[in-house]
């Protein structure tokens, strides 16, 4: 069992396609990312990688995508070679992206399982909630 699963949730006031085109789009997801780079095909069983820099370390994460629902749901596998762990199955997180619509926009609804600790889900919580304020300021701007 995964525990400490960390939860966050966004509304943005923003159509849902334009989201889910911020969620796939290398360049977008630079800008509310923290600057990293991400790499992928955006397909079902497809890689997905991820590089740059977090408080000054070089770090690289990858990840297959489990589900990939346009404008609705995108999963997928992570593990970050910064976390410690082996790179085993063990050592993956699955993050869980959901696009809810509603009348003012979308509710992004983000889930990511198996951290190590209270703490560290706490902290991913706060991680998450940061990227995603960027991408609502983002949306909400343009």
């Amino acid at each position: 069992m995964k525990k400490y699963i960390a939860e966050v949730s966004v509304p943005i006031n923003a159509p849902v396609d334009k989201v889910w085109k911020a969620l796939t789009n290398p360049e977008t997801v630079k800008a509310y990312m923290f600057g990293t780079n991400v790499i992928s095909k955006w397909e079902e069983g497809g890689a997905i990688n991820w590089f740059g820099e977090w408080e000054g370390n070089h770090y690289e994460e990858k990840g297959i995508i489990t589900k990939l629902i346009p404008a609705k749901r995108l999963q997928y596998t992570r593990y970050n070679n910064l976390s410690g762990l082996q790179d085993v199955p063990e050592s993956y997180q699955l993050i869980t992206i959901d696009l809810l619509a509603n009348e003012r926009g979308v509710s992004i609804a983000l889930t990511e399982d198996n951290n190590s600790t209270e703490h560290a889900k706490e902290r991913s919580e706060e991680v998450w909630k940061t990227i995603l304020n960027n991408l609502k300021e983002l949306m909400e701007r343009e």
